[in-house]
């Protein structure tokens, strides 16, 4: 699986909209359509979204607390050098369009107390361009077992479409 920016309206910020149908979208697919392992390879411009990493699951790369490990790092290259050709740095792990997309004031930049929580401050290390639009490329497993508590409670929520989900204006990227 791929997903890259995400675009949510702000009526919807405050609300697990985007987390229930995405979460719950991947379980679909993962139930449906996968014979073997589902890996998530995903881009981040913003701390915001990467936060959603250690907030669902237990294991993903990067990561402040564990390096990412051989095979893993091998793997994430190899899908983004494929994806991305020469806009994506194996160096760096970030993805530099160009004719990136910019967070608007407002959204752009990360609060100075944020920079307490170590995956921001680990966010921020690594993809230091993210004002300006670079992707720090990221992998996780989609697998029950790789869930944390809240994880699950989306994994597990009891829906059909994104219609029954309140604040339901968000605006999901079809992914590929």
């Amino acid at each position: 699986m791929f997903s890259g920016d995400t675009i949510v309206d702000p009526s919807a910020w405050s609300s697990s909209a985007l987390s229930i149908s995405w979460i719950s979208s991947i379980n679909k697919l993962r139930r449906e359509y996968c014979q073997g392992k589902l890996y998530w390879l995903l881009i981040f411009g913003g701390y915001r979204t990467y936060r959603f990493l250690p907030l669902f699951w237990q294991e993903f790369y990067p990561r402040y607390d564990i390096p990412t490990p051989e095979n893993i790092l091998c793997l994430m290259q190899d899908l983004a050098v494929k994806r991305f050709g020469e806009n994506y740095n194996i160096k760096t792990g970030v993805v530099r369009f160009p004719h990136p997309h910019i967070l608007r004031d407002g959204l752009r930049g990360i609060p100075v107390e944020r920079l307490r929580d170590p995956h921001i401050r680990f966010f921020q290390t690594l993809n230091p361009g993210h004002l300006k639009g670079d992707k720090l490329v990221c992998f996780t497993e989609i697998t029950e077992e790789n869930l944390t508590r809240a994880g699950r409670r989306m994994w597990f929520y009891r829906t059909n479409s994104v219609d029954k989900i309140p604040n339901s204006s968000l605006k999901i990227p079809a992914s590929k």
